[in-house]
């Protein structure tokens, strides 16, 4: 079947080619960027807390404030040996008691002792509260090398009690008006006295979190230990790091079985139950992403049914001849439905050109600036989901097809007689 692209037709078939794939477009973009969003917030609280936390089961599980517990090597060791496997999960249902098996992607990748304390940290001009996070030897440095901006990480064979190292954020360092090799000193009331110690800065990071970066400063496990007066093997936790963030529930689910048959009175709990509502926040998200591709898919739809009625009425006489040379309805409609179907193919391939090509432009210059302090990030972060956009290119053609059935049942009222009577 032949157009006429001079003719008002025309028009109409290139405005549903552009429609479709602007619409595909910004699917394909709020995707990517909405999955770029997550995986990056998620990779950045990760980084810095871990996935699971293993502290005191009589704790109140506090980030900021540690209750001491024996480091266990035998524990560590068990715990990290954890690989994908599959677990066999109990629950409740209606009162009945529900036996699931779910398998794991990966297992425990590492993990790492820590200990928090609150104290207060004092430069030349300014006091300031601080929450110190201490890290061990057995910290891989590697995995947080990239948020220090300026600096050193903690060199633990020169952290004496003479001169204690300590990592600040670069917002802390410009509030308190610090640099690389400036000290400051350290204050905590431990039984009704103040202790103090000084600390020497040897590296500025930042991760863009801004709750964390404004109160958090790193330092050696041995400085919290000094300040609580501890043994030298009590420390206040571990922090685990998993292979596959989509194990975070049955992982957690598996380590407490762990502890609880090692009888080591710790327990386990997911970084997302510590902070529920930056999680809550970002599965938000998701709720974003299924109203704008709603929304997309039902124009895409209403312009492709309005194309088609277009084309169905403006090619009536030619209908009545077909019907008049015997040609069934359902032949006809077809013959509409095969029209239709190149005009959203041709608006398919463009929406993935320009969607997909906006998406690499964006994630190799970060031409799109965001401010840090609202959303984290500094520049709009993409991640193309490749199945995700081939789901949503199977579904476009899908759906919309379907709905266009519908309107080619106007071929049947469409009576010869009339047609070349009217011609």
């Amino acid at each position: 079947m032949s157009t006429n692209r001079g003719g008002y037709s025309g028009f109409i078939i290139k405005l549903a080619t552009i429609a479709t794939a602007l619409g595909l477009a910004v699917m394909i973009i709020s995707t990517s960027m909405i999955t770029g969003f997550k995986q990056e917030i998620s990779e950045k609280i990760f980084g810095f807390w871990g996935h699971i936390h293993l502290t005191d089961w009589d704790a109140n599980r506090s980030i900021y404030k540690s209750t001491p517990i024996s480091y266990d090597s035998s524990l560590v060791k068990q715990l990290t040996d954890i690989e994908a496997m599959r677990v066999e999960i109990n629950t409740y249902h209606e009162g009945v008691r529900v036996f699931d098996e779910i398998q794991t992607n990966g297992g425990v990748a590492y993990m790492h002792s820590f200990a928090v304390l609150a104290a207060v940290m004092e430069s030349k001009n300014e006091h300031e509260g601080v929450i110190l996070k201490g890290l061990g030897a057995d910290f891989d440095w590697d995995r947080f090398s990239k948020y220090i901006k300026k600096g050193v990480s903690l060199d633990y064979t020169k952290d004496t009690l003479g001169q204690k190292q300590i990592l600040i954020s670069e917002q802390t360092a410009i509030r308190m008006s610090l640099d690389i090799g400036d000290r400051l000193r350290i204050n905590k009331i431990q039984d009704g006295r103040q202790k103090s110690r000084v600390m020497k800065v040897v590296g500025l990071y930042k991760t863009g979190l801004e709750e964390y970066d404004k109160k958090f400063a790193l330092v050696n496990i041995s400085t919290i230990q000094d300040f609580n007066v501890w043994d030298i093997d009590k420390i206040g936790g571990y922090e685990i790091f998993i292979e596959d963030i989509d194990d975070l529930p049955v992982l957690t689910f598996e380590v407490n079985g762990q502890l609880l048959s090692n009888q080591s009175g710790l327990h386990a709990d997911s970084i997302r139950d510590k902070f529920p509502r930056i999680f809550e926040w970002l599965d938000l998200q998701d709720v974003n992403k299924r109203v704008i591709l709603g929304l997309m898919l039902l124009v895409g739809i209403i312009n492709m049914i309005t194309a088609l009625l277009i084309l169905i009425l403006e090619r009536t006489k030619m209908i009545g001849v077909l019907k008049s040379l015997g040609y069934a309805d359902s032949r006809v409609r077809h013959i509409f439905l095969f029209f239709s179907g190149n005009i959203l193919v041709k608006g398919i391939i463009w929406g993935n050109i320009v969607g997909l090509g906006f998406c690499l432009l964006q994630k190799y210059t970060g031409f799109i600036r965001l401010s840090e302090a609202d959303y984290y990030l500094a520049t709009a972060p993409v991640q193309i989901p490749m199945l995700e956009v081939l789901g949503l290119n199977v579904l476009c053609i899908l759906v919309t097809m379907l709905f266009l059935v519908l309107p080619t049942y106007l071929v049947s009222r469409i009576r010869p007689v009339d047609t070349l009577r009217f011609n």
